[in-house]
């Protein structure tokens, strides 16, 4: 349980790090 648990949770962390690294790049493009 706690392993499957762990799973997902990882997966939301890299999904959230990667959709912030676009809004980041958006950010840019619409400053630049």
């Amino acid at each position: 349980m706690l392993t499957f648990a762990r799973q997902p949770q990882r997966r939301n962390v890299r999904w959230l790090l990667h959709l912030s690294l676009l809004l980041r790049q958006a950010t840019l493009a619409r400053a630049c």
